[in-house]
Formats: C-alpha cells, sequence, structure tokens
C-alpha cells in the first residue's frame, strides 16, 4: 500500500475493478427496466443512486491517491480527464436534441414553469437541465428525462474537487464529509423534495459514497478488517437486495410511491450501497466479485455511460415507431419482443458509439494521469 506524505496510509491504488463494472451494469440495466415497467423495477431508478455512490467512492479516492503520490492534486487535469471521459458523447446526444427541437415544428415548443425553450436548449449544454422543469417545454421532451442526473454529476465534478484539496490538508477529512451529509439530509427534509434533482437533496448518495472513500484514506486497517470479514460481506448483500425487494413489493401494492421512497428509504439505501461498493474496491475477490467480474456483464458497466445515454432513444423508437403497430398481440410476447429489441438497440448504439467515439478520447485522457 502505498504511503502518503507524512507517513499517512493512503487508500489501495487500483485503476480498475472489474467487480465495480458489474454493479454498474445492474445500475444501469434497472434505469432501463423502470423506464419500459419491466416486473419488480417500479423503484429501478435507484440504479441512478447507485451510480451516484460508485461516482463518488470513485472520484474521491482516485484524488486521495493523487494527493498521496504527488502531494497536490491537479485541477486542471482532472477536469480536462472528466470532459474527455463525459462530453465527446454527451455534446453529440445534445446537439442532436437541440437540432430536433429547432428544425421541428414550432408548436413543439412552450415556456414552462418561466423556462423557455432558449433557457432549456442552454441548460441542456452547460449541465443545468436538473434545474429546469421536467416536461412541457418541448414535446419529445422524454429524450432529455434522464440528462438531469448527468448534471448533477458534472456540477458534483466542479465542485468537490477544489474542496477535496482543502480537506485532504486536514488530519479528519471524513469529519467534514460526515458534515456535509447531515447537511444534505436537512436540505432534502427542507425542500419536501421539491429539488429532488439537486446536488444538494438526491446528491446524497454521491456525498455519502465521498466521505466513505475519505474515511477508508484515514483508517484503512480499520475498515479492511470491516469490509474482508465473510460474514458482514454477506450481511451488505443480503440487507441491499432485501431492502430492494421490500421497496418494489410495497410500490407495486400501492402502500408506497416514488416520493415516500425518496423521503424515507433513499438515504438507507444509498450507505448500503456504499457498503457494497466499499467491499468490493478493497477485496477479497470472494464469490460475490468473481459473479460481478463475470465479463459480459463487466463489460456492459464499461460502456454503462453510452447505455444510459442513448436507451430513451431506443425506447422511444421501439414503443413509438418500430412495434406500435403490434398492440392486438398477445401481451406476454408482444412485451417481449418490445423489450428485446429495446435492449438490443440500445447495447448496439453503445458499442457503436464506445468503439468509434469514446475510446479515442478515453487513450487522450489516460495521457493526463
Amino acid at each position: 500500500m502505498p504511503e502518503a506524505a507524512g507517513g499517512q496510509a493512503a487508500a489501495v491504488v487500483v485503476e480498475r475493478n472489474n467487480s465495480l463494472d458489474g454493479v454498474r451494469a445492474i445500475a444501469v440495466l434497472l434505469v432501463m427496466g423502470v423506464h419500459v415497467g419491466f416486473p419488480l423495477l417500479q423503484v429501478g431508478w435507484l440504479g441512478v443512486d447507485i451510480f451516484f455512490v460508485v461516482s463518488g467512492f470513485l472520484i474521491t479516492t482516485l484524488l486521495c491517491n493523487e494527493y498521496a503520490r504527488h502531494g497536490r492534486i491537479s485541477l486542471p487535469k482532472f477536469w480536462a480527464r472528466r470532459f474527455l471521459r463525459l462530453m465527446p458523447i454527451y455534446w453529440l446526444y445534445v446537439g442532436a436534441l437541440t437540432a430536433a427541437m429547432l428544425l421541428g415544428p414550432a408548436d413543439h415548443l412552450h415556456t414552462l414553469g418561466g423556462w423557455t425553450p432558449r433557457e432549456y436548449i442552454l441548460a441542456l449544454w452547460f449541465y443545468f437541465v436538473n434545474l429546469a422543469p421536467s416536461g412541457g417545454i418541448w414535446t419529445h421532451q422524454a429524450l432529455a428525462l434522464h440528462l438531469w442526473s448527468l448534471a448533477v454529476e458534472e456540477q458534483f465534478y466542479f465542485l468537490w474537487p477544489p474542496l477535496c484539496v482543502v480537506l485532504l490538508r486536514l488530519r479528519r477529512p471524513w469529519l467534514v464529509g460526515l458534515l456535509l451529509v447531515g447537511l444534505v439530509l436537512w436540505f432534502r427534509q427542507g425542500a419536501g423534495l421539491e429539488l429532488k434533482s439537486n446536488l444538494s437533496t438526491r446528491g446524497i448518495g454521491i456525498i455519502i459514497g465521498s466521505t466513505l472513500a475519505l474515511y477508508m484514506r484515514d483508517r484503512p486497517a480499520r475498515v479492511l478488517g470491516w469490509f474482508a470479514s465473510p460474514k458482514l460481506r454477506w450481511t451488505a448483500v443480503s440487507l441491499t437486495v432485501a431492502s430492494y425487494l421490500v421497496l418494489a413489493l410495497l410500490c407495486a401494492g400501492g402502500r408506497m410511491d416514488e416520493m415516500r421512497v425518496h423521503q424515507v428509504a433513499l438515504p438507507w439505501l444509498c450507505l448500503l450501497f456504499a457498503w457494497v461498493v466499499g467491499m468490493l474496491w478493497t477485496g477479497p475477490f470472494d464469490t460475490l466479485a468473481r459473479i460481478l467480474s463475470w465479463p459480459p456483464l463487466a463489460y456492459v458497466g464499461r460502456i454503462s455511460y453510452g447505455i444510459y445515454l442513448y436507451h430513451m432513444v431506443a425506447q422511444r423508437l421501439v414503443w413509438g415507431l418500430l412495434l406500435r403497430n403490434i398492440e392486438s398481440w398477445p401481451r406476454i410476447p408482444k412485451y417481449a419482443l418490445r423489450c428485446g429489441l429495446y435492449l438490443g438497440i440500445t447495447l448496439s448504439l453503445a458499442l457503436v458509439s464506445y468503439n468509434l467515439i469514446e475510446r479515442r478520447f478515453l487513450r487522450i485522457k489516460e495521457r493526463l494521469r
């Protein structure tokens, strides 16, 4: 394990963790499932919060590792790496949406909640779409429905690293992380979930993941002991799966709705997600890690950004265009065909995007480490 300046143990340096790619794959499949009403995926939107936890944990861990190696953090290089990873295909997608808005019928655009179409387009390009009304500005706004989460992450990438530069000079930076978790919980309570797409409310998973990474840097021996325990590892997995299933069944039975899950269960679930992510990061490579590292699953996780970005287009293509004339079919074959085509189109778009566009920028990104 590398030593930080002053002899403090740094977080384990791992360039890529295939089991976390498996977690990403599960997260994006949950999100895809909820958008097509797949059984027991009524709360599949929690996949976004899994992404948030993973993102907060990994970004903070990598910042800690950079600080341990060099005694500093290069903010320009960090932001350049994030730019190269996220912006090329995001701007490609948003460019296509912008063209569709501007070249489509004028009556498809409206003013809503004080937002004009021009302001909405600017929000898409500059990562403020999470502040805009969720529907009504553009007739086909469902194609941008999911971009709010990318805006939340981008805002985190802009704000958190400069704060980390300060925090990593402190003796116990994770205490500040706990304070931030408390502040986010307080904001959530006061907001009444009206601002559920903001970093200060829905970003609870990012802050929890970041705080865990800071704690693991500060007390690696203790954390490694906790996470290496087979009983604790399977307890974490069992509680996570059981909590998800209980919430899904309650929502399916009409006893809870999405707002109530946000209000009551989301912080607890993010703690569980962080627990699982932390133990997968630190090892050992047990049965769970082997399952999540299964190459096809891990590869889906590796291209999950493209899957997430394009899946709403695939959903609209299948249900609204390609297979809209099969309503007379029996329910199960009709739904199975639509879901299969939806999955196939989404994966195909993500594969083409990853191999033809993203990998080129990823090679440049690796030179900036």
